[in-house]
């Protein structure tokens, strides 16, 4: 539960980025969020790998951690195709749960865009 609380706080101050991130799933946008980098790699270090490391030393292998993050967006997916209010710990396991699954290669590299911000000028 502490590491929740700790990827929310680096989720928002991931928020003052100059890149935005669409995450999709079954072609549902399941997040969208501001992001420091364009590089899919660097978020997934700073906001799910601690947690997917704290999952094996509690002694859930590399498949059962798996299995989970498929049944969380599946689960996910199907409330946010169905319009339900998603908290901000739902937030946080979604965005973990995806990010794994991208690195171990479960969500393919088309199915999330990362766009620069552009600069608002003022006249």
């Amino acid at each position: 539960m502490n590491l929740l609380k700790i990827n929310l706080c680096i989720l928002y101050t991931m928020n003052r980025g100059k890149y935005t991130g669409y995450f999709y799933y079954q072609d549902t946008l399941m997040i969208k969020l501001p992001t420091f980098t364009d590089d899919i790699y660097k978020i997934y270090n700073q906001v799910s790998e601690p947690v997917i490391r704290s999952g094996f030393k509690l002694g859930f292998n590399f498949k059962h951690q798996i299995k989970e993050c498929e049944k969380n967006i599946i689960k996910y997916e199907k409330k946010i195709r169905h319009c339900w209010k998603i908290s901000h710990k739902d937030f946080v396991k979604i965005m973990i749960s995806y990010l794994f699954l991208v690195k171990v290669g479960k969500i393919k590299d088309d199915n999330y865009i990362l766009i620069k911000n552009k600069n608002k000028r003022t006249l």
